[in-house]
């Protein structure tokens, strides 16, 4: 069976379905309208005053991880995930006769494209009129095999997939793992899941779906996603032309939860409704809504160091013999000793002590700072503590950048266990490295790590136009695959322009 994932994107026929899962869409402005560069979009068909509301999706319409009370009639997928999920996560292994892996079901992500997977299986789905609207999203680069991710340097073992913006979201996503994990409920429940349909293909797709259509409660723990949402997601995005904002209503014991799409401010007749899709960097862009802004339009573009990729990138930067923006170490600044052992377990406090966030810690290069704040803060952070940081005196800029990474490099790789240990328990989320000890080796480290970062990046680059090069190679791929590389090389590109700016301050 060919999947029916967009195929018929009707406004009245996705209106009469919406009205009947309670789903408000406002009567004065049409959905799914064609437009030149962004496939389908809501349009004002009236003036909207700010405050109206243009869609609410009520909870009980949306899917998501946590449904219960599903009739089995209507959605078997969703009434046997519900069934289930593990009560309790003190048990897991596998399981047979019916009985879900707890391991296989802790991921909700996993959750949501069983589900998706599910429903586009069945012709007579409740969910068709919505998911007939849903585009496909064929620019990706999951379910590629090995050979065809080394020639674009993004399989596991590359210095690039471990460091890049695109390298560390492709690696968190997972899909491979996540495939396997869906092959074993297919295999269980066929059918639920009937494995002539239910295909890596299809599971790409639900995926791809999940990762440009999903919303997040981040406010609710154990509850925060991810939604889908049908028709809040018909909405498109604009860092500059935004006129709408995503918004929850209710959920107390009074009135249900709603998911609604509101007017920022007065919209005119024929207008475009955008909202902002959140502060994201371009890497996610590319993997999760397979667009990238304009050059320069996304304020929120950064150099992203996940946890994994600082462990990565510090124990390099100490095993490296070779700096190549830096001159050779003086004796007076020669490099500290930190075994394996001990940075990962300063990862693991740093993480405990939520230094940073959950995702790692994100740079951007920052305005110059003035000099004569400079010497007044060089002159404050003279009385600073034994612990070399201090909240008054810090770093927040220096040499151009936020003082966030310099943090990172003193804490991980200029510093022995030792003097580790004395500033352990002087560490917060505020606290900062002051300029006093931003000093060889700190800067000699620092030119380490951003030159590592930005060589791995070079050569992944290098790869990727060898390969889009090679017409051989690429008569292999579809052209939706050709697109998702060009597009790859285009999110380096963005990452590359951050780290030169950086590259160029500490020269």
């Amino acid at each position: 069976m060919t999947s029916y994932l967009g195929v018929e994107p009707d406004h009245k026929k996705f209106a009469l379905w919406a009205k009947k899962r309670d789903i408000f869409l406002n009567p004065d402005v049409a959905f799914l309208v064609p437009t030149k560069r962004m496939g389908l979009g809501v349009y004002a068909l009236k003036p909207l005053k700010k405050g109206s509301t243009i869609i609410s999706c009520p909870l009980a319409s949306a899917i998501s991880p946590y449904e219960k009370n599903v009739e089995t009639s209507t959605s078997p997928s969703a009434s046997a995930i519900a069934a289930a999920i593990p009560q309790s996560k003190s048990s897991s292994g596998g399981g047979s006769s019916g009985t879900l892996h707890n391991s296989v079901l802790v991921d909700n992500t996993l959750r949501v494209c069983l589900r998706l997977m599910s429903e586009l299986s069945r012709p007579k789905s409740t969910m068709r009129p919505w998911l007939e609207c849903c585009p496909r999203m064929p620019t990706h680069l999951f379910g590629l095999s090995q050979e065809v991710l080394e020639r674009i340097d993004l399989h596991s073992a590359a210095q690039c997939t471990q460091w890049s913006n695109v390298g560390q979201q492709f690696t968190e996503i997972n899909a491979d793992a996540l495939w396997e994990r869906a092959q074993r409920i297919i295999a269980e429940y066929p059918d639920i899941w009937p494995a002539d349909i239910c295909t890596a293909e299809l599971f790409a797709e639900c995926l791809t779906q999940i990762l440009s259509r999903n919303f997040h409660r981040e406010e609710v723990p154990g509850q925060e996603g991810p939604y889908l949402l049908p028709g809040v997601d018909f909405v498109n995005h604009s860092f500059t032309q935004t006129n709408a904002e995503f918004t929850m209503h209710g959920g107390g014991r009074a009135h249900n939860l709603s998911f609604d799409v509101m007017a920022l401010r007065d919209i005119a007749k024929g207008e475009q409704v955008y909202y902002n899709y959140g502060p994201i960097s371009e890497a996610r862009f590319f993997l999760e809504f397979q667009f990238l802004n304009e050059i320069g339009g996304n304020p929120h573009d950064a150099l992203r160091f996940s946890w994994n990729a600082l462990e990565s990138l510090a124990r390099a930067t100490l095993d490296s013999n070779l700096d190549v923006l830096a001159p050779a170490p003086s004796a007076a600044a020669k490099a500290v000793t930190i075994s394996s052992s001990s940075l990962a377990s300063r990862i693991k406090k740093l993480q405990r002590l939520s230094l940073w966030n959950d995702e790692g810690l994100f740079v951007t290069a920052a305005a110059p700072v003035n000099p004569d704040d400079e010497a007044a803060t060089a002159a404050s952070s003279n009385e600073t503590d034994p612990s070399e940081g201090t909240t008054s005196a810090s770093v927040r800029t220096y040499k151009g950048f936020s003082s966030d990474l310099w943090n990172a490099v003193y804490l991980l790789t200029s510093i022995d266990d030792r003097a580790f240990e004395d500033i352990e328990n002087t560490l917060s989320r505020h606290w900062e490295c002051s300029k006093s000890v931003v000093k060889s080796p700190v800067v000699r480290n620092m030119k380490v790590l951003i030159g590592l970062r930005a060589g791995a990046l070079s050569a992944a680059l290098q790869k990727i136009e060898q390969a889009l090069g090679d017409a051989t190679f690429m008569a292999t791929l579809a052209q939706p695959r050709h697109d998702a590389i060009r597009m790859l090389a285009q999110a380096h590109k963005r990452e590359e322009r951050i780290l030169q700016t950086i590259v160029a301050a500490l020269a």
